[in-house]
């Protein structure tokens, strides 16, 4: 799975430096003389070995620009694989920003409309096993405790609303924390889903992402 499938039309990239190589090579055109005779052969094994390394190092290129392209396309592990990869279910938060400015229309849908889809496909990539908790920041609620009944957290998110006053991003992410730590799984994750805005970030400073990232890294040990 990747966040952003765009990014991956950059594969077609790897092809420059093979077209750079071609075009280089077309340049020059080789004409053979008379005195060229005596060194026919003489160095025939040096000409496979530069032009080997030169194939290798093209091909190195190539590998390089595509690679790039994947990266920035943000690949993810996800469904089988991810479970064979770190073993054991995964609980899973979803925070998704409830404040008024997700009403905000923008190529002619709400915010909280992209929002919604969002959560459902997150909800939709884990696993019979897997349990999912769902925030929805701004709207007062408390958030529910992780649930293995996918299809219901589903339908929860697909039915979020936005409501009339800004949310504290700070206060989810901890309450986030606070439902992953009741889990017994070592693999937690936490979706963030918002439109960004400033005054829902308030809270936010050097203290408060100092003290989530020793939190994080406390919770993120097997449990005794």
């Amino acid at each position: 799975m990747f966040l952003n499938l765009v990014m991956l039309a950059g594969i077609a990239g790897a092809a420059v430096p093979l077209v750079l190589h071609l075009l280089a090579r077309a340049r020059y055109r080789s004409i053979d003389w008379g005195a060229m005779m005596f060194l026919a052969g003489t160095d025939q094994r040096q000409r496979q070995s530069t032009r080997l390394k030169q194939w290798i190092l093209l091909a190195l290129r190539m590998a390089a620009v595509a690679l790039l392209a994947i990266a920035m396309a943000r690949p993810v592990i996800t469904g089988m694989l991810r479970t064979l990869t770190v073993g054991g279910h995964v609980d899973a938060a979803i925070v998704v920003d409830c404040s008024a400015s997700m009403a905000v229309e923008e190529n002619g849908r709400p915010r909280i409309d992209h929002a919604r889809r969002a959560a459902v496909a997150v909800i939709s990539q884990l696993q019979r096993g897997d349990r999912v908790s769902l925030i929805p920041a701004g709207t007062g609620t408390l958030p529910s405790s992780l649930s293995s009944d996918l299809q219901n957290v589903a339908q929860s998110a697909a039915s979020l609303a936005p409501t009339d006053g800004k949310c504290d991003i700070t206060l989810a992410l901890a309450e986030a924390m606070n439902v992953l730590e009741a889990g017994d799984s070592i693999n937690r994750e936490i979706y963030l889903i918002t439109d960004r805005q400033s005054v829902n970030w308030s809270g936010m400073d050097e203290s408060y992402a100092a003290a989530m990232a020793r939190r994080m890294a406390s919770s993120a040990r097997p449990p005794r």
